[in-house]
């Protein structure tokens, strides 16, 4: 607080004695923060605001802050904890457990083909369509991912694919199949753009093996015959 101070012209105590919250604060009232303070003062009754963020010129990224209102005498003080390094730390971790569950994810999938393609009891065609609705699993959405193996002369979608090929609508990422050293078709994953991110990055070349697991299925299946 007090380098932000400093950065507005304040770097004396005396030069903030006699300014209003709004001169010391430009964006007060937009933050809400003035009406609270406010309620402090007509109230008496200390107020404790958790991860506060300011984000300006003078500090790179964002800082986290819980800020403490009480009143002193006819006016309010505030007390500030900067807790940016426990709230990064924080986050940080979550990134990590989510990237870990996702990547337990893929490994479940390879897990679940392996096992497919292990049953000499299913043909190819039953093996490829058990795999194409079990890929969806392993994406970031789950829920309306839709994937589709398209093949020279059939194709396999899962539950809940749409009846023609994604279009522009779809976030979509396509991956080659090859068996013999001759493309047989691809594996498209796809889902709506609709208020959905692109997906990871890491899912791209994650799809693309997975083409690449299923040319290779499709190649000891046809050396077998």
């Amino acid at each position: 607080i007090a380098r932000y101070m400093e950065e507005n012209g304040y770097s004396k105590l005396e030069d903030m004695i006699g300014k209003t919250l709004e001169e010391l604060v430009p964006n007060v009232r937009e933050t809400g923060r003035y009406e609270t303070y406010l309620e402090v003062m007509k109230s008496g009754t200390p107020m404790v605001f958790e991860d506060v963020v300011y984000q300006s010129d003078y500090h790179q990224g964002e800082m986290y802050l819980t800020v403490k209102a009480v009143k002193v005498g006819e006016g309010f003080a505030i007390i500030t904890t900067d807790i940016t390094d426990s709230v990064l730390t924080k986050k940080e971790l979550e990134r990590k457990s989510f990237e870990l569950g996702e990547r337990v994810k893929e490994l479940n999938c390879f897990y679940g083909i392996s096992e497919i393609a292990n049953d000499y009891n299913l043909t190819l065609d039953e093996m490829l369509q058990r795999i194409v609705e079990i890929i969806p699993d392993s994406m970031q959405y789950p829920e309306i991912t839709n994937t589709r193996i398209t093949l020279k002369d059939r194709e396999y979608q899962s539950k809940g694919s749409p009846l023609e090929p994604c279009d522009d609508e779809y976030w979509k990422v396509l991956g080659d199949i090859i068996s013999f050293n001759k493309k047989e078709g691809h594996l498209c994953v796809c889902y709506p753009k609709r208020d959905n991110p692109s997906p990871l990055k890491e899912e791209v070349p994650f799809i693309k093996a997975l083409a690449e697991r299923i040319g290779k299925i499709i190649e000891r299946f046809r050396a077998e015959e």
